[in-house]
């Protein structure tokens, strides 16, 4: 805790000296919309349209754990440091237009960390000092096929490939006979994950940053006293110039100048005898920090496939889990004001194991999130988000019954509880600074099973209960950022 408590002091105080000396506040404007444009946020669909992005993230994090044995373990209590820095390049691709939705993105992550442990008990303290490295390739596609205004197929396939190495350096001393073994291991983890989702859809989300670019364009034409406000078609010609803002860029040298000889005429007549400080106030409208703006909601479900393999080098052995079953999911967004944005997700799975070298028979997973987006001003953004998760599998095991050995199913269920809170502060438009502090409680209801899914260890054979933090800072660099 404290070393939170300093993180946090010492973003208040960067914040304090590299902030702007005036900014202007979405908290300071009005906080309903518009009733003449708010139509266009809840119903207006932009003809076709996309963006893409490609940054690069540079970050660094602190983690600790601190873990009390349940009543019938010999252990007594578990901590854990970490310190861990990551490299991550970014590309994220997304076009819609009535007949179909398309995102599609990847991410190649490096990530170097160092821990060290301590697991004690009456008789024994084990400690451990940890180095790990590890590459990761992310591949995610989603595709929206609409066949008619509200009724869609849908397809999404997500594909991770990952390089692990270890080394670890530990010391067990022995309390009773006072001594101390010493020891040294390393080994390599190559996986590949694969989970495809076919399936069928009532609803449409719609991306609205658009419209959020017109307005806040509106609103700061407004500030320098220029107009009263503009009609219904002529913001919905902004609406569509902002969407296709870098076709711009990529055409004309001068594409500033060619994207405003573009605007409506009467706004073209307004900001003819500008100052070139107004006219950098308004230009700011289309940098100015506003998140992903959503709207509308789809609940979808229908069939999915699951299939995770991971080889290990210097350990001896493999592991292979093939699943398939049934999937439903939700999601819902809505922009309650101009500088907030709430969402929800509900995600069901319910899959069955197919490969025959495996204990696991079933799995299910249950997940439910809230989020919450402000736009704290126009270089800062706050994302909160809230999270249960629950888990639970069907494992084959063997027993002696009689003096004979018979197979039986035992049944384990875990639930997480995630709470997180990032901040992003834009240095420049294309460099920003972010922080996230979350934490997490786990609650293990039988200790003889586990299992591992999607990424997650869903249980451990001794604890009861953990309870996770985390506190990351992350700096990122945007290369690429543009509509199309």
């Amino acid at each position: 805790m404290k070393t939170i408590f300093v993180l946090i002091v010492l973003l208040i105080f960067c914040s304090v000296l590299f902030s702007q000396e005036q900014i202007d506040s979405l908290v300071q404007k009005t906080k309903k919309f518009d009733l003449a444009y708010q139509h266009l946020i809840y119903d207006y669909r932009i003809p076709d349209w996309g963006y893409h992005r490609l940054y690069l993230d540079f970050s660094t994090s602190l983690y600790g754990n601190d873990a009390k044995y349940n009543p019938d373990s010999y252990r007594n209590h578990y901590e854990n440091s970490e310190y861990s820095g990551r490299f991550r390049p970014y590309f994220y691709l997304y076009q819609t237009s009535e007949k179909l939705i398309f995102s599609l993105y990847s991410m190649m992550t490096s990530n170097y960390w160092y821990y060290e442990n301590r697991d004690e008990s009456e008789t024994y303290t084990q400690k451990t000092i940890d180095r790990n490295f590890e590459n990761t390739l992310n591949v995610h596609g989603n595709l929206n096929q609409y066949i008619s205004r509200l009724f869609y197929l849908k397809y999404y396939t997500t594909n991770s490939f990952r390089y692990y190495e270890n080394s670890d350096h530990s010391w067990d001393i022995d309390k009773e006979l006072n001594t101390t073994s010493d020891s040294k291991n390393n080994y390599i983890r190559r996986e590949y994950d694969l989970n495809a989702r076919f399936g069928v859809g009532l609803g449409r989300i719609r991306n609205i940053n658009p419209v959020f670019r017109a307005l806040r364009f509106t609103e700061r034409l407004k500030d320098i006293g220029k107009t009263t406000g503009l009609s219904e078609d002529e913001l919905i010609s902004l609406i569509y110039l902002y969407a296709h803002e870098s076709a711009y860029s990529s055409t004309y040298d001068r594409s500033r100048k060619y994207f405003y000889e573009a605007l409506p005429e009467r706004i073209i007549e307004q900001i003819k005898n500008l100052q070139p400080w107004e006219m950098v106030y308004l230009d700011e409208s289309s940098s100015e920090i506003i998140g992903d703006r959503n709207e509308g909601i789809e609940i979808n479900g229908g069939i999915q496939l699951t299939h995770e393999n991971e080889i290990y080098s210097g350990i001896t052995g493999s592991s292979e889990l093939t699943l398939m079953g049934i999937y439903a999911e939700q999601k819902y967004y809505h922009n309650i004001a101009s500088s907030y944005q709430i969402g929800t997700s509900l995600d069901l799975a319910y899959l069955k194991a197919f490969n025959e070298n495996t204990d696991v028979n079933f799995l299910g997973r249950g997940a439910a999130t809230f989020m919450n987006l402000w736009n704290m001003t126009d270089r800062i953004l706050v994302e909160f988000s809230l999270g249960y998760e629950t888990g639970f599998a069907s494992i084959e095991a063997e027993r002696y019954q009689m003096g004979i050995l018979e197979t039986y199913n035992k049944w384990h269920r875990s639930d997480r509880f995630r709470l997180s809170l990032s901040m992003d502060y834009f240095l420049e438009n294309n460099l920003s600074i972010g922080a996230l502090i979350s934490n997490s409680a786990n609650k293990y209801w039988t200790q003889d099973a586990s299992y591992y899914y999607g990424g997650y260890q869903y249980s451990s054979s001794l604890y009861e209960q953990q309870k996770n933090w985390s506190v990351h800072i992350d700096l990122r660099y945007y290369l690429i950022r543009g509509m199309h």
